[in-house]
């Protein structure tokens, strides 16, 4: 066989996941996904789910919530926490509106 060139039995009968271009025929292959690699997507999938949507979300609604109540230790462990989930907070913080409401100063 010379190099891009095929046999007249290759040309007459092409595999269904070839692609044709021109002289060349390239072969298409998907290799089939095994179990452990599933499991592992899905694991992968699952702890990202939760670093970037479960806990920032439970976190800012905790936040919210203790805003004007939270002691100095329960304040400072708050914001380490939000540093470690910054990317998931990062995410919500366009959509989530949490500013003081303007009080109302009729004397």
């Amino acid at each position: 066989m010379i190099w891009g060139k095929q046999s007249a039995k290759q040309a007459l009968r092409p595999s269904p996941q070839a692609l044709q271009l021109g002289e060349w025929t390239i072969a298409m292959t998907m290799p089939a996904l095994s179990n452990d690699f599933l499991l592992a997507a899905g694991a992968y999938a699952g702890i990202a789910g939760v670093y970037l949507v479960v806990i920032p979300l439970a976190l800012i609604f905790y936040a919210r919530q203790r805003w004007y109540i939270a002691g100095s230790i329960e304040r400072t462990l708050l914001y380490g926490l939000v540093f470690v989930f910054f990317p998931g907070m990062l995410l919500f913080s366009p959509f989530l509106n949490f500013r003081p409401q303007p009080r109302n100063l009729k004397a």
